[in-house]
């Protein structure tokens, strides 16, 4: 059991936030980390939104819900790669610049496997537990192409991975793998590995005019075994060739020329085959005074002279790095050094590379040579999302998702990560598109070059989670008490202390909004809690309403054990609800009066700057957003397909007020509002159970 206060607790993570604060360089290598499962990621089609009355995803998620495996795809066309896990998908056509996303949802969602048509750019396969999947349009819109063989075949196994050869089609599980040579629709198996068995890895080797050759490695209570199949896995041959090691063949990949194979142990290394595993030869390590452990391999499928493999090599110093053959794997160089990466992807006759640590994807443009991160997740542990508008830009804004930041300058069609050091809301200057200012932990953060590069202003912070421009250079940053500066982030001061008596109970501002009726009132919603970092929904915790009434300097209480607020931006009339009563005040907070019953309690408030009857609540522990068009007198929920998740944020920018953004950990969504009455919703609250 874990007897830390909190309050010491909380300076240990300021502490590690403080040591942990460095800058991150666009140039510099990626992080080492443990290979992990791509994250989950959201976007916005292109074309007429209409007034559908449906959510449309339009920004990244801080992860993907649920456990899921690393789904990858070669690149199909020139520039394009594709990211995918579970209920998500990123696509990128400028080699990893920009991204745009979409959600896989309802039957084709968890795919665990994906892989490109080389063929056409926006076509992929996907496997999982019920079948297997096409798109021919970037990942909208998805239909099932197996029958009843493929989830015979698959067993109980999940997909790990989907492979296309000449025409044919291989899943692989931990147990089997299955083939179609009809484009996906009928499945067989055509290698199991046994009861105590499991499968580790598979290649598949082209031939002109007939099936391709299979290679399958695999470990059992026998040890390790490596077999070969000349004719699309209707026979198997045991090969023996290769002194495995007791933990067998790790990594395996094919050209039309040779196989490869990478082991561990006393010979680690890459070895090569040119006659379907009858022989091999170490090409990189593989001998006792020459080892050579590979995180990945990977081969040019139009140039297959370039071979690469990522790894440590052991022969005199300590070498790890990216190694690069240009002759079919017969000699290797140590060009560069992305990090240490799981997976390794070379874009089809091209000069690209990528490399995936299951946190950050790195890109190379000169063949393995020079390497800068062009995505990143590796914070997303994060529940507290922030959508910021530029005022009077709704086209701009950021999303800072898992202490991650996505920058789109069009609306939402296309993301870019920056390459922000742990940042959880950034703030877009109205005067200077390319100044950005960053809250994150205990520092604030300044970028003038569009968030490529960044300065630390200040590291007196206490937890910052979100920023509010008031105006001019006045901003306030709000997470455990409120702290404000008036020289637009060069310097700050605490103006809400975080804990007012040194004990180790904090105000924890969830919420700033300030009134656009009244010049320098503002407001900040703030619970009293002992908690532990990160922290989820706090709506159940004693709470404070302060104001403040010059532009944040200084505060006092109004209100307490409101759940969340609003501002009517027409009046400046103040809403409330505490627990499942909707309260308002007409005077600033002084004094306040019952409105109306909501149907479950809120973890968040909108009220329409153009209609200011019309009030969109969220309950943010199953993201349903419900809507009342006269005050809050009756309700109907809105229709699903908004982000789930825990800290859910409603968003209207009064420059696009036609728009509802609903915003949690597992993305960002936008729904088109009519010019009156609520969106068509598909019930009503008392048909519905909470």
């Amino acid at each position: 059991m874990n007897n830390t206060p909190p309050f010491v607790s909380l300076l240990l993570a300021a502490i590690l936030s403080f040591a942990l604060g460095g800058s991150l360089s666009v140039a510099a290598p990626i992080k080492a980390l443990t290979p992990g499962p791509i994250p989950g990621l959201v976007l916005s089609p292109t074309g007429d939104r209409g007034l559908s009355s449906t959510w449309t995803p339009v920004g990244p998620s801080a992860c993907c819900g649920g456990p899921l495996a690393v789904a990858r795809a070669l690149p199909p066309a020139a520039g394009t790669v594709w990211l995918a896990g579970g209920e998500t998908l990123a696509m990128s056509v400028d080699r990893g610049s920009s991204w745009r996303f979409t959600t896989v949802v309802d039957e084709f969602s968890n795919l665990g496997a994906l892989t490109a048509d080389g063929s056409l750019p926006r076509a992929l396969w996907a496997a999982n537990d019920r079948a297997v999947y096409r798109t021919e349009d970037g990942g909208t819109t998805w239909r099932p192409l197996s029958d009843d063989s493929y989830p015979e075949a698959l067993g109980t196994g999940s997909p790990r991975e989907i492979q296309a050869a000449q025409g044919w089609l291989f899943v692989l599980t931990d147990k089997r793998l299955l083939a179609s040579s009809d484009g996906g629709r009928s499945w067989r198996v055509v290698h199991h590995a046994g009861d105590n068995s499991v499968l580790r890895a598979f290649a598949a080797q082209p031939q002109p005019g007939a099936a391709p050759v299979l290679y399958v490695s695999r470990l059992g209570s026998v040890g390790p075994e490596f077999f070969m199949s000349p004719d699309g896995g209707h026979s198997w041959r045991l090969l023996l060739a290769l002194p495995l090691p007791p933990a067998g063949v790790d990594h395996l990949i094919a050209s039309a020329a040779a196989v490869f194979a990478t082991m561990g142990g006393d010979l680690a290394g890459v070895f090569r085959s040119t006659d379907r595993g009858a022989t091999w030869r170490p090409v990189l390590g593989g001998r006792p005074s020459d080892r050579f452990e590979a995180a990945a391999i990977a081969l040019d499928r139009r140039a297959p002279a370039f071979v690469y493999s990522l790894g440590v090599r052991f022969q005199g110093p300590f070498d790890l790095g990216l190694w690069r053959s240009r002759d079919g794997g017969a000699s290797w160089k140590l060009v560069g050094n992305p990090g240490f990466a799981g997976a390794l992807f070379v874009e089809p006759g091209a000069a690209t590379l990528y490399a995936w640590n299951g946190g950050t994807l790195a890109r190379s443009l000169d063949r393995g040579a020079s390497w800068s991160p062009v995505f990143d997740i590796s914070y997303g542990e994060s529940s507290w999302v922030q959508l910021t508008f530029r005022r009077g830009d709704p086209a701009r804004r950021l999303l800072t998702v898992g202490f991650a930041v996505h920058r789109t300058d069009d609306g939402g069609a296309t993301w870019r990560w920056l390459p922000a050091p742990r940042l959880a809301a950034v703030d877009l200057d109205p005067q200077d598109p390319r100044r950005l200012l960053g809250v994150g932990g205990s520092f604030a953060r300044l970028s003038t070059d569009g968030g490529t590069t960044w300065q630390t202003r200040t590291s007196r912070l206490w937890y910052a989670e979100s920023l509010l421009r008031l105006g001019g250079k006045k901003l306030l940053a709000a997470g455990c008490g409120v702290a404000r500066t008036t020289d637009n982030g060069l310097t700050w001061r605490e103006t809400l202390p975080c804990f007012p008596t040194l004990n180790d109970v904090g105000r924890w501002t969830q919420k700033l909004q300030a009134d656009p009726r009244h010049p320098g009132v503002v407001y900040a919603l703030g619970f009293v809690a002992e908690i532990e970092l990160p922290h989820g929904l706090l709506t159940d915790f004693p709470s404070f309403l302060w104001r403040s009434d010059d532009n944040g300097g200084t505060w006092k209480k109004v209100t307490r054990n409101l759940r969340v607020f609003a501002i009517d931006p027409s009046d400046g009339r103040v809403y409330g609800a505490r627990g499942r009563t909707l309260l308002a005040s007409d005077d600033l907070g002084q004094t306040w009066h019952t409105v109306a019953t909501t149907p479950w309690p809120l973890d968040d408030l909108a009220i329409d700057p153009l209609d200011p009857e019309r009030l969109f609540g969220l309950r943010g522990t199953n993201g349903t957003v419900s809507c009342s068009a006269n005050g809050g007198l009756d309700w109907s929920q809105l229709p699903s397909g908004g982000p789930r998740g825990e800290i859910g944020r409603l968003y209207i920018e009064p420059a696009d007020p036609r728009t509802l953004y609903a915003a949690s950990r597992f993305g960002v969504s936008n729904l088109p509002l009519p010019a009156s009455g609520c969106p068509e919703a598909p019930t009503t609250f008392e048909e519905v159970r909470p």
